[in-house]
């Protein structure tokens, strides 16, 4: 079954009143697929998946967004949460069909957008426990220059600037209280000022049934401005990076922000890029991608296709210089790279 076909199917069967038990017993197995590979077309091939976060309080929490719960490695973002790049709202709770719901963390740079939704169930035939995934059918964000930043419904993602997308599993806070985290990431998230978000189905995986509630849920945020008025560094290349005869990979940028690194490749040999090992060289340190998601696209006028590779370094320690170093089967080489000014 290919990966978007995966993902239709999952969210046509979550829309089903009744589901067959063997359904939910393999369902985390399909959840997880998700996350690994996840969206395919032609002018872009998505691997992996990742959603976040009104008060004008900053605090230092741990384990936020609840990354570990799909296993993902969102050690850089909760870094940047923990050195005050968080927004918690005091948002009152939306409630429709006895479902309410509230936006109660964000965050967002250039490549992480993370919203932590928290839910309150009043209904005694539904357990926190027995929830083993949630749904939000037709998710809809955008800022207010009505930028997509994703929209799922109907599964049209041609124009969201959103690439990657996921949702953690529920962690349960009280009998009648839990929250589930929403992860998006891009190359190049907007400087928003405000961000909407919109939805009107959600679904509960349950361990015997799926569980829909209908309502008009909207929300409205206030971007703080160490978010809007937020910074990047980018390193460039001063060492050689030529590919040999025979093929080869590229080098072609670096960028850091606040909550993560993420390295650019090139290559005219799509099956070679994925091939390749990638690592950093940090002050004699070796740091190695953070397997959260990388994201390959195709140039059609350049003629070649583009990878990039995340990992867990942040603004919060800038490195003046970075080496990268790329193994596969045409070459070993590595590539010198320093901060611009």
């Amino acid at each position: 079954m290919k990966y978007r076909e995966v993902d239709e199917f999952l969210k046509k069967s979550f829309s089903e009143e009744k589901l067959e038990s063997p359904f939910h017993d393999k369902i985390d197995n399909l959840m997880s697929s998700l996350y690994k590979k996840r969206r395919r077309r032609k002018s872009m091939l998505i691997i992996i998946p990742i959603i976040l976060i009104s008060t004008t309080v900053f605090s230092i929490l741990t384990n936020i967004f609840n990354f570990s719960s799909v296993g993902i490695d969102g050690s850089a973002i909760e870094l940047a949460a923990q050195n005050g790049y968080i927004y918690n709202l005091d948002m009152e709770m939306q409630t429709f069909e006895n479902l309410g719901i509230r936006v109660k963390n964000f965050l967002i740079d250039d490549i992480n957008l993370d919203i932590v939704f928290e839910y309150k169930i009043d209904n005694n035939n539904i357990k926190i426990e027995n929830i083993k995934n949630i749904c939000i059918k037709d998710m809809l964000i955008y800022d207010e220059n009505k930028n997509i930043i994703e929209k799922s419904a109907n599964y049209d993602y041609k124009n969201n600037i959103a690439e990657t997308s996921g949702t953690t599993k529920p962690k349960k806070i009280s009998n009648t209280l839990f929250e589930s985290t929403c992860f998006y990431q891009s190359n190049n998230f907007p400087n928003a000022r405000k961000i909407y978000i919109e939805f009107s189905t959600v679904i509960f995986n349950c361990k015997k049934e799926n569980k829909e509630f209908v309502g008009n849920w909207k929300f409205e945020i206030d971007v703080p401005a160490i978010m809007i008025n937020r910074t990047e560094i980018l390193y460039k290349c001063i060492s050689d990076n030529k590919v040999n005869k025979v093929g080869g990979v590229t080098v072609n940028n670096i960028k850091l922000t606040n909550t993560g690194l993420r390295l650019e490749l090139s290559s005219n040999d799509e099956d070679l890029l994925y091939k390749t090992k990638v690592s950093l060289i940090i002050n004699g340190t070796k740091y190695k991608p953070n397997n959260t998601v990388y994201t390959v696209k195709e140039d059609i006028y350049l003629e070649k296709i583009e990878k990039i590779v995340p990992f867990n370094l942040t603004m919060y320690d800038t490195p003046n210089e970075i080496i990268v170093k790329l193994k596969n089967k045409h070459e070993n080489k590595e590539v010198k790279l320093i901060k611009e000014k």
